[in-house]
């Protein structure tokens, strides 16, 4: 709404006006606790943890047809505000970070009612993470079982975003393992790097424990034990000394008869030889795939056993 203010006077020629412009409608009033919500860096696709943020209704009347809404990028994750809010009465909204490109991202949460004069909002603002990863050089290797090959990927960021990154195989071929040099890898924002994938053929499927558990008795042997601690009695008694000797060479023959049952010294049978170590041939692709900030890239790489 416009008006205007006039005042006149026998003393002016021309009177004095003030231009007036407001806004006509209910003493509605809101506040939003807090004024605004950084996230944290998020990786491009994926979804922050939720912020909240307070409502208060602290006019003079009900807040009717009470709406709120997100800029893109961003997303209302939950929200017990409800069509209105009473005088004084406060609700809460989650708010949640979703960046689809990568980047610093920027928008509000708007809150909205019929009996508000305008609408209020909160600055919302988040970085977005996306990188890039390829190989360096050849992506295929040909060995024989029993040989490394080795790969490099060039990692880079985007957007002014940094991460840490780690990285994992799958897809390996039988009996082989793949490291990575260095395991872990920091890029600051907009830089390169780089890391050596190795996959190591010709492994041990299995390997022998040995030295890694004690030696079980056997019941037989436990047995043999009992019996002599029975007995022991009998040796310091006279009148059963020669008891005690008969039962004593009894004894001793179960032993041997334990042991060579058992296979002799040694507590048993020798663990069974490791498998088949050689890595079949053919061709295979393994999958090596780079994780930071909540988001992955996969690359393949060509591995020829011949």
């Amino acid at each position: 709404m416009t008006g205007a203010l006039t005042i006149g006077s026998t003393a002016f020629v021309i009177a004095a006006t003030a231009s007036l412009t407001g806004i006509g409608g209910a003493a509605g009033s809101v506040r939003a606790q807090p004024v605004s919500l950084s996230f944290a860096t998020t990786g491009v696709g994926g979804t922050s943890a939720a912020q909240s943020v307070v409502i208060t209704n602290n006019g003079t009347i009900t807040l009717d047809r009470l709406a709120l809404s997100t800029s893109s990028q961003f997303q209302l994750a939950s929200t017990n505000c409800i069509s209105s809010l009473a005088v004084g009465a406060s609700c809460t909204a989650k708010i949640a970070f979703f960046p689809s490109s990568a980047g610093q991202q920027t928008g509000s949460l708007t809150v909205s009612s019929s009996t508000l004069p305008a609408s209020s909002q909160v600055s919302l603002s988040g970085m977005g993470f996306d990188f890039s990863v390829s190989p360096a050089g050849q992506s295929s290797r040909t060995v024989s079982s029993g040989q490394t090959a080795s790969f490099t990927i060039t990692l880079a960021t985007m957007s002014g975003s940094s991460g840490t990154f780690t990285f994992a195989c799958s897809s390996l071929p039988s009996n082989s393992a793949c490291s990575f040099n260095p395991t872990r890898e920091v890029l600051a924002a907009n830089a390169t790097g780089s890391a050596t994938v190795q996959i190591a053929t010709g492994l041990a499927s299995t390997s022998a424990q040995t030295g890694d558990r004690a030696p079980r008795m056997s019941s037989s042997r436990i047995l043999f034990v009992a019996l002599g601690l029975l007995t022991l009695p009998l040796a310091f008694s006279r009148k059963s000394r020669k008891l005690f000797w008969v039962v004593t060479i009894f004894l001793s023959s179960l032993g041997i008869m334990s042991c060579a049952g058992a296979g002799g010294s040694g507590g048993g049978a020798p663990p069974p030889s490791s498998a088949n170590t050689n890595t079949p041939p053919g061709t295979y692709s393994v999958v090596v795939t780079t994780t930071a900030n909540g988001l992955s890239h996969k690359i393949t790489l060509m591995l020829t056993v011949d």
